[in-house]
């Protein structure tokens, strides 16, 4: 019988606020979203690995919900994980506090999975986000101005 592989990730804290970071291409700004885009690929890799495992025991992926915040409060803060939302029967949840907001919908039929993850550093309302699949890497979506 195979096991359920529990992802787990250390997780850093995603770097200055926006508002300390302020608007230039360089410096905090650049730091602050490539610590962002880590944590983002990180989790939606680690969900992608235990979307595959529990997959493989079960015969069939998990749904997660939105976690740990809606999108529209999404602020470029570092918040700490709350919330189940199905996490715990995946066997995954990050280790530490997230800037972004995650979650995991079935697709063509059950037979597939899409992991999403969304950060919103400036707070403009409008996140950046990627996605994963079973076979698809994480990937950017949205175009890379998009904090």
């Amino acid at each position: 019988m195979r096991s359920v592989l529990v992802a787990s990730i250390a997780m850093t804290a995603a770097g200055p606020s926006c508002s300390q970071a302020g608007k230039h291409a360089t410096g905090p700004t650049v730091q602050a979203d490539q610590e962002a885009e880590a944590e983002v690929v990180e989790i939606l890799s680690g969900l992608r690995t235990a979307e595959v495992a529990f997959e493989a025991v079960h015969d069939h992926y998990w749904p997660v919900s939105l976690r740990p915040r809606p999108l529209g409060e999404l602020d470029g803060q570092v918040v700490p994980w709350v919330g189940s939302g199905g996490y715990e029967f995946l066997g995954y949840q990050p280790s530490g506090p997230v800037v972004g907001s995650y979650m995991v919908v079935l697709r063509e039929g059950g037979n597939d999975f899409a992991a999403h993850g969304w950060t919103d550093l400036d707070a403009d309302g409008v996140p950046a986000q990627w996605t994963a699949a079973r076979d698809q890497p994480p990937t950017r979506v949205t175009p890379s101005h998009v904090r």
